[in-house]
């Protein structure tokens, strides 16, 4: 179980519905010598409502590789919904986070695993706020949007903290988004994210692959991420099957 929590807890970040109003481009943008910090916060993805429909995940630690399939809905309001699969599409495990609940069903051995996010995530380093970080939103806490971000060689350095954790971006100064982000955190460390290949969704900047380093386990976890829309206008809903063994997070 405890692969597959430390693969969920960084899965809460995948996007995608089905219908694209319009096939999205690979992002180039000329690069400016200077910009305001209003441009980056405005670009956050977090502010929006938006689906992923496919999303491959591989594993890489000492244990071997591992490959699933997934999907992310994920609502303005703080709603998440993650499905993952097996390459042949298989249902493993569904989860739920809402505020300051999570909800784990592991369909393979029908149970429920539930209880606080900020509690279970935080094993692993990681808060509800920093989440978004996977997907490249800049989070940190101070940014003020008229702070002026010099560029050098087409890049700026951004650092702050979210909550009790250290990060460190390094932003394309064309697009505005982050090439490289590094999160340390006291109880887990460093973790390092590589985000490639933007592509523009309704004026919105999606990385479409993710790396994401755990250095205290050494764990790594590839991400690719494809049909993605903006607003798909649906709920989430979470159906919790009757007569399910429950057990708590912890």
């Amino acid at each position: 179980m405890r692969r597959l929590t430390v693969l969920i807890c960084l899965s809460y970040f995948l996007v995608g519905c089905s219908a694209l109003k319009k096939r999205p481009n690979n992002v180039y943008i000329e690069e400016t010598k200077s910009f305001f910090g209003e441009e980056l916060v405005k670009k956050n993805l977090f502010k929006t409502d938006f689906d992923i429909q496919k999303i491959g995940i591989e594993t890489i630690s000492s244990n071997g590789n591992q490959s699933f399939l997934a999907n992310l809905k994920y609502r303005a309001n703080g709603n998440y919904l993650i499905s993952i699969r097996s390459k042949v599409g298989m249902e493993l495990a569904r989860i739920s986070i809402s505020g300051d609940s999570t909800f784990i069903y592991d369909r393979i051995n029908k149970n429920l695993y539930e209880g606080g996010s900020n509690d279970f995530l935080g094993q692993y380093g990681f808060n509800m706020t920093v989440l978004p970080i996977i997907f490249g939103d800049i989070v940190v806490e101070g940014i003020n949007s008229n702070a002026l971000f010099e560029c050098n060689m087409g890049k700026t350095s951004i650092s702050g903290k979210s909550g009790d954790t250290d990060v460190e971006y390094i932003v394309d100064c064309g697009h505005k988004r982050p090439q490289k982000i590094s999160i340390k955190n006291f109880n887990t460390g460093t973790s390092i994210i590589i985000l490639t290949d933007y592509k523009n969704i309704e004026e919105f900047y999606f990385p479409s692959n993710v790396s994401i380093k755990i250095e205290a386990f050494d764990y790594r976890i590839n991400m690719k991420f494809d049909n993605i829309a903006i607003e798909p206008g649906t709920e989430i809903i979470f159906n919790i099957p009757e007569n399910v063994q429950r057990t708590l997070l912890h």
